[in-house]
């Protein structure tokens, strides 16, 4: 089991199965305050931060803001989420696949908690603005109706615990307090003016694009 902190990629990474924009495949690992901004273009398993999120493993406090390209299991964080935990990240970028096609995950068979995605969602079969498919547990997760194109969270399965907001929702920091986000310590909002982001990015000093949204 190995540990990823605070690390980050902008490449394009193009590959075949389990290709991520920073991970291809997290087996029993722990990801933390990690982000990627690059393309990602594969088959199988393809995510803008990680192909496969398994055995246990955990993205937590991470986003990926890169276009995701692939053909099943297609998600602008995670690809396949089997039997990992995903924890206050999100994604931003266009997803296009063909079969379970997700914001944030392409299918889900873990956990899912305090996430959310905006990114533009299309595909063929099974595509949802969050989830392609889940048969997973999620909480107090959202997408954004508007720019996903997406009226509905979850291609199929279970859609408890997902909900839509709309851009103007998205920044008022009372849509995602009142389900429980913690805006002291984890998330930065500008009432009005951003979506969430995390803590770990915000700085009066300006690094880079992204912070501008």
């Amino acid at each position: 089991s190995a540990q990823i902190l605070k690390s980050y990629s902008t490449s394009h990474v193009t590959g075949s199965s389990h290709v991520g924009g920073l991970i291809g495949r997290n087996n029993f690992g722990y990801v933390s305050g990690t982000y990627s901004t690059g393309p990602v273009l594969g088959t199988n398993y393809v995510g803008g931060l990680v192909g496969t999120n398994e055995n246990i493993s955990t993205v937590i406090e991470s986003y990926s803001t890169g276009q995701v390209t692939g053909g099943s299991y297609v998600g602008g964080l995670v690809g396949w989420n089997n039997g990992g935990y995903a924890s206050s990240s999100y994604s931003t970028g266009h997803v296009k696949g063909t079969t379970y096609v997700g914001g944030l995950v392409g299918m889900n068979g873990g956990v899912v908690w305090h996430s959310y995605s905006t990114g533009l969602v299309s595909g063929t079969n099974t595509v949802g603005g969050l989830l392609g498919s889940n048969n997973g547990t999620v909480t107090a997760s959202f997408w954004d109706r508007e720019t996903s194109g997406r009226n509905n969270g979850v291609g199929s399965g279970n859609t408890l615990g997902i909900a839509p907001l709309d851009t103007e929702a998205m920044m008022h920091a009372s849509s995602f307090t009142s389900e429980g986000w913690d805006f002291a310590n984890i998330w930065f909002l500008i009432e009005g003016e951003t979506r969430p982001f995390l803590r770990s990015e915000w700085s009066t000093t300006i690094r880079n694009a992204h912070q501008l949204q």
